[in-house]
C-alpha cells in the first residue's frame, strides 16, 4: 500500500493511525453528542429554548436531508484526482465550527435576547454542520476502508467506538448534571457546552492531518457510470431501501424520546436521568461494542446488524413510563438498548462497507449516506406532526385511548421490526445465519471462547496455547477458527497436534476443509496429527486424501491414515487397508492397518493379524492385534475391557465374563439336549473346565488355559450358531498349536470372549 507521493504505508504506519483515529474519534464524539439531534440538542431546542414537536422534526428532517449532499461530494472528490483527506478536512473543520454558532444562540437568549431567534441560530447553525459534514462524509469513509484491512476493520471499529464511548460517557452525564444543578443559567451552561464542542471538533480534525490517505485503485475524472453504478447495483440498492426504512420508521418517534422523558407532563423524570440512563447505556455499550465487531468480522455483517436491530424493542419501556416508575424503567430501557444497539449502529456501515467494490468505495459510501440521512429526513417532520394532531385528536381503539407520544412510538416499533424481516432476504454467502449467530452467542462457553480468541492471537507460553486449545469445544468456538487455524503452523509439536484436534471437535465443513488442505501439503509439519483429526471428525470427504497418505514416505502419516479410516469405515477404504496390512513396510503401519481392518470389520484380515500377533514377541503390540481380532468377532470396543488394565484386575473381569459364559452355555445344553440326565452332566462337565480355565489363567497358565477352553468349545460346537470367524480362528489356533505355537494370554481371552459371543447370539 503506497500514499499519494509514493510512499510505502507500512503496517507501523497503519497502526499508529488506528491509535490517531481513535484519539480523533474520542474528541469528535463530543462534538457529535451535542451539534447533532441527539437527546442534548433536542432537549435544548424544545423543553428549553419551546419549540414546538412540528419545529423539532422539521430541524431533524433538514439535517438528515443534508445527506443528499453526498452525492455532490463524488464530483468534488474527483475534481481532487481522487483525493479525500483534503477536502474531508476543510469541509469539516467548517462543519464544526458551527458548534460556536448554536452556543452563540444559547447566549443570546442568555442575555436576554428572544428565544425565537435562539431558534432559529440553533436550527440555522445544526442544519449548516450538516450541509458542511455531508459534502465530505463518505470521503472519510472510503478513505478509512482503504487504509484499514478488511479482516480487521469492524473489531478496529468496534474498538473505537468502546474507547470514544467512555469519553462520551463521562460527558454527557457532567453535561446533565449541571444542566440540572444550574437550571436557573442553563442558558449559560449550553453555550459553554456548545463552545468546548466546538473546541474538540476542530483539534478533531487537526489530528486527521498525521493519517496517511493511500492512493486509490482508480483516479479517473469524474463519470456519470461510476455516479450511478451503485444504483445499478440490486444488491447495494436493496441495501438501502430496507436501512432508509428502518431509519424512516426509527426517526418516526426517537427525536421525541429525551424531551418525552424529562416533560413533568410526560416521564416526569430529571435532566439528570438522561444522564444516567445514557452513563447505563454507554457503559454497557463500551463493554459489547468491541464483541460485535469481532463477531461481524468472524460471522458476517448482516446477521449481527439485524440482531442489533432488535434494540427497538427497548422503546416498549417508554409506553409505560411515567414519573412513578421512571426510576427502574428508564435503567430497564439504557440497558437493553445498550447491549443490542452497537451491533447495528456500528454494523450497518460496515455492512455497507463489505457490499461496496473497493474501485467504487466513494461512490458506494456516498449513495448510502444519501439513503441514510434521506430515509431519516421525513419521518421526523412526519412524526412531529403525528403528535401534535394526535394530541388535539386523541385516538380512541375500543376503550383504550393511548397518548399520543404511545401511538407515535408503537407505530415506529412496528414498522422497525418490518424492515427487519426484508433486510434478511439481502444475498450474503459468506455470512452466518442469524440463528447460528444466536445458537453461538447464547453457547455457555462464548466467554471462555472470546477469552481463547485473545490467547491464541498473541504470543504465549506453548503450555498456555496447548491449554486454551483443548478447552475448545462447542459452537462458540467456532469464533476462533483462524486463530487455531494458525497454529496448525506452531513450532511446538504438541501445539500443531492440539490445534489439529481443536478443528476436530468444531466439526465445522469450514474446519474439515482447512484439514483437509493440509493434508494435501507435503510441506506441512502437521499432517499425521491432521490425519488422526479428520478421522475423528468421521470426514468421508477426506477419504481419497487418506488413501494416498498410505502411500507417502511419512511412516507417521501411513499410521495415522491407517487409523482414520478405521474410524470413518467406507467401502472405498476396505481395499487399501487390506492391502497397507500385507504389504507395510513396517510393523507400526501394518498394526495400525489391523486394527483399521477389524474396526471396518473386513474379516479377510483375520489371516493377517493372527500371524502378526503370533510373530511378534512384544506383548504390547500382541495385544492390540488380539483386540483388533476381537473386534472381528464381536462388538467393536468390548474385548478392550478384559484386555487391558491392572492384571489382578483384568482376572477379576475373566472371572466374570467365565461365569457369564457358563450361565448361557448351560441354558444352550439344557435346550439342546434330549436328556434331562445327560444335559445336567454336560452342564457340570462345560462349567468345571470353563472353572479350570479361568484358574489357569490366574495362575498364567495360558496354554493349559486354552486346551481347556477348546474341551469347552468341541462340547458346544455342534450346538452353536453359524459364526465362520470364530470357527476358523479355533481351527487356526489348533494348527498353530500342532506346529509347535505356544498359546498367550491373548489367546485365552480371545477365546474365551468367542465364546461368549457366540453364545449370546444363540439367544
Amino acid at each position: 500500500m503506497q500514499d499519494w507521493q509514493d510512499n510505502p504505508i507500512t503496517q507501523q504506519h497503519v497502526s499508529r493511525s488506528m491509535s490517531m483515529s481513535i484519539l480523533a474519534g474520542s474528541l469528535s464524539i463530543l462534538w457529535l453528542v451535542t451539534c447533532t439531534p441527539q437527546q442534548i440538542l433536542t432537549v435544548f431546542v424544545k423543553n428549553h429554548l419551546g419549540a414546538n414537536s412540528a419545529q423539532l422534526g422539521l430541524m431533524v428532517g433538514l439535517i438528515n436531508l443534508a445527506a443528499v449532499l453526498n452525492l455532490v461530494s463524488i464530483r468534488i472528490i474527483k475534481g481532487f484526482s481522487g483525493r479525500r483527506k483534503p477536502f474531508y478536512m476543510v469541509t469539516t473543520l467548517l462543519q464544526r465550527l458551527m458548534a460556536f454558532g448554536i452556543a452563540g444562540g444559547a447566549f443570546w437568549v442568555a442575555q436576554g435576547g428572544s428565544r425565537q431567534g435562539g431558534i432559529v441560530l440553533v436550527i440555522l447553525s445544526s442544519v449548516l454542520a450538516a450541509v458542511f459534514g455531508n459534502t465530505s462524509g463518505s470521503g472519510w469513509w472510503s478513505w478509512m476502508a482503504d487504509l484499514i484491512p478488511e479482516g480487521k476493520r469492524a473489531s478496529f471499529f468496534g474498538k473505537r467506538s468502546s474507547i470514544t464511548q467512555v469519553v462520551n460517557l463521562v460527558f454527557f452525564f457532567i453535561a446533565t448534571l449541571v444542566i440540572d444543578l444550574y437550571l436557573e443559567q442553563v442558558f449559560w451552561v449550553y453555550g459553554i457546552l456548545y463552545a468546548i464542542a466546538g473546541v474538540a471538533g476542530v483539534i478533531d480534525i487537526l489530528l486527521h492531518g498525521f493519517i496517511p490517505e493511500p492512493k486509490v485503485v482508480d483516479s479517473q475524472k469524474f463519470s456519470l457510470g461510476e455516479f450511478l453504478r451503485p444504483l445499478r447495483d440490486k444488491k447495494f440498492r436493496n441495501f438501502c431501501m430496507i436501512m432508509g426504512l428502518y431509519l424512516f420508521s426509527m426517526n418516526l418517534a426517537a427525536p421525541f424520546l429525551a424531551p418525552f422523558t424529562t416533560d413533568p407532563l410526560g416521564g416526569g423524570a430529571p435532566t439528570v436521568w438522561l444522564g444516567i440512563t445514557f452513563v447505563i447505556s454507554q457503559t454497557t455499550w463500551v463493554a459489547m461494542a468491541p464483541f460485535w465487531g469481532m463477531l461481524m468480522d468472524r460471522m458476517g455483517k448482516k446477521p449481527v446488524v439485524i440482531l442489533g436491530g432488535l434494540f427497538i424493542l427497548s422503546w416498549v419501556g417508554y409506553l409505560v413510563l411515567n414519573s412513578h416508575n421512571y426510576v427502574w424503567v428508564l435503567p430497564g430501557i439504557a440497558f437493553a438498548g445498550g447491549l443490542l444497539a452497537p451491533a447495528f449502529w456500528e454494523g450497518i456501515s460496515q455492512f455497507m462497507l463489505a457490499l461496496s467494490p473497493e474501485k467504487y468505495r466513494t461512490a458506494y459510501s456516498a449513495w448510502y449516506w444519501t439513503a441514510f440521512g434521506v430515509s431519516a429526513a421525513l419521518s421526523p417532520f412526519l412524526g412531529g406532526q403525528l403528535y401534535d394532531f394526535l394530541a388535539e385528536q386523541p385516538l380512541r381503539i375500543g376503550q383504550l385511548e393511548p397518548t399520543a407520544f404511545q401511538v407515535v412510538v408503537s407505530l415506529s416499533i412496528v414498522l422497525v421490526l418490518f424492515s427487519l424481516t426484508h433486510m434478511g432476504r439481502i444475498a450474503t454467502p459468506k455470512d452466518k445465519s442469524v440463528r447460528t449467530v444466536m445458537s453461538t452467542i447464547l453457547n455457555p462457553g462464548i466467554f471462555r471462547a472470546v477469552t481463547n480468541i485473545g490467547l491464541l492471537s498473541r504470543p504465549a507460553r506453548a503450555e498456555a496455547v496447548e491449554r486454551a486449545l483443548r478447552e475448545v469445544r462447542g459452537a462458540a468456538h467456532t469464533l476462533s477458527f483462524s486463530e487455531i487455524v494458525i497454529r496448525l503452523d506452531d513450532p511446538d509439536a504438541v501445539v500443531r497436534e492440539a490445534a489439529a484436534m481443536a478443528l476436530a471437535r468444531l466439526g465445522t465443513p469450514e474446519a474439515e476443509q482447512e484439514l483437509i488442505n493440509r493434508l494435501k501439503d507435503p510441506d506441512a509439519l502437521s499432517r499425521p496429527m491432521i490425519a488422526r483429526a479428520l478421522g475423528t471428525m468421521g470426514s468421508a470427504a477426506a477419504v481419497p486424501y487418506l488413501i494416498d497418505s498410505l502411500q507417502d514416505r511419512s511412516e507417521d502419516l501411513q499410521v495415522e491414515a491407517a487409523w482414520a479410516l478405521g474410524k470413518i469405515r467406507v467401502e472405498e477404504g476396505s481395499e487399501p487397508i487390506l492391502r497397507s496390512l500385507r504389504e507395510g513396510h513396517s510393523l507400526r503401519v501394518r498394526i495400525s492397518s489391523a486394527e483399521a481392518a477389524a474396526r471396518m470389520g473386513l474379516e479377510p484380515a483375520a489371516e493377517e493379524i493372527f500371524q502378526l500377533m503370533h510373530g511378534t514377541s512384544n506383548w504390547i503390540l500382541r495385544r492390540q492385534l488380539a483386540i483388533a481380532m476381537g473386534d472381528l468377532f464381536g462388538v467393536p470396543g468390548e474385548i478392550y475391557h478384559y484386555m487391558t488394565g491392572e492384571f489382578s484386575r483384568n482376572v477379576q473381569m475373566i472371572y466374570r465374563l467365565t461365569g457369564g459364559v457358563e450361565r448361557l452355555a448351560s441354558g444352550l445344553i439344557r435346550k439342546t439336549v434330549f436328556h434331562r440326565k445327560d444335559a445336567q452332566t454336560t452342564a457340570r462337565q462345560v462349567g468345571a473346565r470353563l472353572r479350570g480355565a479361568a484358574s489357569c489363567f490366574d495362575r498364567r497358565e495360558f496354554g493349559r488355559g486354552v486346551r481347556e477352553l477348546e474341551a469347552v468349545w468341541r462340547i458346544l460346537e455342534p450346538h452353536l450358531p453359524s459364526a465362520p470367524l470364530v470357527r476358523w480362528y479355533w481351527d487356526r489356533l489348533s494348527t498353530f498349536a500342532d506346529q509347535g505355537g505356544v498359546a498367550t494370554g491373548q489367546d485365552f481371552v480371545l477365546g474365551l470372549y468367542g465364546l461368549y459371543r457366540l453364545l449370546r447370539r444363540g439367544y
